[in-house]
């Protein structure tokens, strides 16, 4: 799994967006899908790559959109990092390409499993 964790760079010590992401996607297969998850408590729009993350604690704070070219991830992290260095902010948005969502493969809860038995 490639996961990265973009920012101002200036707060997190981190490299740049584009070096890290470039770093972490080289050699990756596109277009692809990849799940973009917010990192703050308001929604980011990027119209670009026709992405829309809800901010943290909202059911649609983690969305996957399919990005056509390294380049075109190469832009949208520009962007990216952009807002996260207005809003002073060293962790702003993860990219991952890990598109299954984590609920899918959770543990059947114990009501599930109490109705299971009694079939």
């Amino acid at each position: 799994m490639t996961k990265v964790i973009l920012g101002a760079p200036s707060l997190n010590g981190g490299k740049g967006a584009n070096e890290a992401v470039t770093e972490a996607f080289a050699g990756a297969p596109f277009p692809q899908k990849l799940r973009f998850t917010n990192l703050v408590d308001f929604d980011q729009s990027y119209p670009e790559a026709r992405l829309r993350v809800k901010g943290v604690g909202h059911a649609e704070s983690s969305v996957i959109v399919e990005i056509k070219s390294e380049d075109a991830l190469i832009r949208l992290s520009s962007s990216i990092q952009n807002l996260s260095i207005i809003w002073e902010r060293g962790e702003f948005l993860e990219i991952s390409d890990e598109i299954e969502d984590p609920a899918d493969n959770a543990a059947p809860s114990a009501k599930t499993t109490k109705k299971e038995k009694g079939a």
